[in-house]
């Protein structure tokens, strides 16, 4: 078996795709059967429920339409932020034989619905908790 350098540099993800953050929520969002509509420019813009377009409407959730749900907060910039980031898989895939499989979409997908099924626990485990709470 060949000795593989696996520093934290060489193992993070990387693939030569980039979307941006914008992208990223308008993907989680639409697969939470949320629709986002964005107003405003720069450090003015915000994103706000438009409309529940599927019976996915996220458990627990108090989302309304016409809710803020982003703003932009200067106090998170960061003071030397690159513009752009682009990484190169070709290291991962010379020493370990590995090539991104799973596309952006996908993996808004499975990141949402872990978050979705993790919610729905989460609810099911505060009605028990409230009926026992009830039952003293």
């Amino acid at each position: 078996m060949n000795s593989v350098d696996l520093t934290p540099k060489l193992l993070r993800h990387r693939h030569r795709r980039n979307h941006t953050v914008r992208e990223f929520v308008n993907s989680a969002f639409k697969h939470a059967g949320v629709e986002l509509e964005w107003k405003g420019n720069g450090v003015s813009e915000k994103c706000f429920v438009k409309s529940f377009v599927s019976a996915l409407k996220p458990p627990t959730s108090n989302l309304r339409v016409g809710d803020a749900i982003i703003e932009i907060d200067s106090r998170y910039f960061r003071p030397l932020e690159v513009e752009f980031h682009q990484g190169d898989p070709s290291k991962a895939k010379k020493k370990l034989n590995w090539e991104p499989k799973v596309k952006f979409k996908e993996l808004v997908k499975i990141m949402v619905d872990a978050d979705m099924k993790n919610l729905e626990e989460m609810k099911q485990c505060q009605d028990v908790i409230r009926k026992l709470s009830n039952n003293r």
